[in-house]
């Protein structure tokens, strides 16, 4: 313990002897210091605070009619959540920056020779954060207190104009494809219009369904008239000649009912019949409900397409802004850097750890090893 106190006491001491010389040492560090924080340029930061708009879902209210379809129109054209990451990506964007530099002449305000130096200081002085409620913070750092705000507010310009013009390039994309689709759809519905057109008129169809009802009606009706012809014929046989007129007249009357039933059954098509032969209409009932099938598919097509085709035009000529300015910048009335009193507290820190290494330097390493 004697020794601790000891070492202390000669610790003391020594550092009593170079007083004068650390104390005149740490005033000089101390008072340059405070020059220097005096000298260095104060920088102002400017903030403002934007909340990304929400797309209107309005537009495809007509959609939802269609089920499935409508959520697929409306994840095509896109929904009410927007992407925090492309205000970001606007932000870290060549073209937002360059406009800045541009407009600001920072290549010479920062004393730069090229615009890629340009970029990366301006880089250094953008700040961007996402809040806890997804509004986005833009701060700014620059030299010029009066100019701070209005650069700030200029880069929220520039990302709501390159937002637009992208939406808008996106929305002119969607519709020059779904323009297109929908001409190949009305094209193909024409070719299959036409092509059961000329199905209906070469097999004589007009409304399969109620024909074939019709034809059935008449099958029996004939049937019935051949049966009673037949009966009536066989009681005459009994009764008459041969060569009797009436046997004659009742089987050209039965040969006529059969070849009337026969019609009903013959490969024969054209415009006029009216009622398709029977023993094709299964397969006339398959490619007519096929064609019929195909045209109803691209009709609804074309019911789907065409509010998505309007809603891309108007989402294409839409130059309403992309998002909300919840604060604008203003002009500064404090600077942000540098923070004086933080400079001359680490210069009095560091001053005066090295005045301690500097004694224990000089008495101890200095004096076993040099004296």
């Amino acid at each position: 313990m004697k020794e601790v106190d000891s070492n202390w006491y000669r610790f003391i001491q020594t550092f009593r002897k170079y007083l004068k010389n650390l104390i005149i040492f740490n005033f000089v560090v101390v008072s340059l210091s405070v020059l220097i924080a005096l000298i260095i340029p104060k920088w102002y930061k400017s903030t403002t605070v934007i909340l990304p708009t929400t797309e209107s879902e309005g537009g495809f209210n007509a959609l939802s009619a269609l089920g499935d379809l409508g959520g697929l129109a409306t994840g095509f054209l896109g929904g009410s959540t927007v992407d925090i990451n492309r205000y970001l990506a606007i932000l870290k964007s060549r073209n937002l920056r360059e406009k800045v530099i541009t407009k600001y002449n920072l290549i010479d305000e920062y004393g730069c020779d090229n615009m890629e130096e340009a970029l990366e200081a301006i880089d250094d002085n953008l700040e961007v954060e996402v809040g806890d409620e997804m509004q986005i913070e833009i701060s700014f750092l620059d030299k010029n207190q009066d100019n701070v705000a209005d650069m700030t507010n200029f880069i929220v310009h520039c990302l709501d104009s390159l937002n637009i013009s992208l939406s808008t390039q996106e929305a002119k994309n969607n519709r020059q494809f779904i323009q297109s689709r929908l001409n190949l759809v009305i094209d193909s519905l024409m070719i299959l219009q036409n092509g059961l057109k000329s199905f209906m008129e070469k097999n004589g169809i007009l409304d399969i369904e109620n024909q074939l009802i019709t034809g059935i009606e008449n099958i029996g009706q004939i049937q019935i008239a051949m049966l009673q012809k037949q009966i009536e014929l066989n009681v005459s046989k009994q009764q008459l000649n041969k060569n009797s007129k009436v046997l004659q007249k009742l089987e050209a009357e039965l040969a006529e009912y059969k070849k009337q039933y026969d019609k009903f059954f013959s490969d024969s098509v054209g415009q006029d019949r009216l009622i398709p032969p029977l023993n094709k209409v299964p397969e006339l009932s398959m490619e007519f409900l096929w064609l019929k099938k195909q045209i109803e598919y691209y009709i609804q097509i074309i019911e789907f397409l065409g509010p998505q085709l309007e809603q891309a035009k108007i989402q294409e000529a839409k130059t309403i802004p992309t998002l909300q300015i919840l604060d604008r910048a203003v002009r500064p009335e404090k600077k942000h850097l540098p923070i004086r009193w933080l400079i001359v507290l680490i210069t009095m820190v560091l001053s005066s750890t090295l005045s301690v290494y500097y004694v224990y330097w000089k008495e101890y390493i200095y004096g076993r090893y040099f004296s």
